[in-house]
């Protein structure tokens, strides 16, 4: 499934996170992998609103055990916003 949803439109990743959050138990790598590939999408799509729903959606949620898919997101979401995939500087779109 993740596969099949991070090779979707980037404008889909604000509805996979959405969703995501329906499979926040039990925690598993592949889980907080997900978070922060679909974040750091999010980031680097630049809407104002994506993002800040990433953020709140994070800080609306603070129990210890959702802090493990809240950080995955934070985290995805600033190469994202640094325009970094993967620890990589992406080049700019200049045409």
């Amino acid at each position: 499934m993740q596969i099949a949803a991070l090779s979707a439109s980037s404008a889909r990743s604000p509805q996979f996170f959405v969703a995501a959050r329906q499979f926040t138990t039990p925690k598993t790598d592949a889980c907080a992998t997900f978070f922060r590939q679909v974040a750091s999408v999010i980031g680097a799509r630049r809407n104002g609103a994506e993002i800040r729903r990433v953020i709140e959606t994070a800080a609306r949620v603070p129990t210890a055990a959702t802090s493990w898919w809240r950080a995955a997101s934070l985290e995805g979401l600033a190469p994202g916003l640094a325009g970094r995939a993967n620890g990589h500087q992406q080049q700019d779109d200049l045409g």
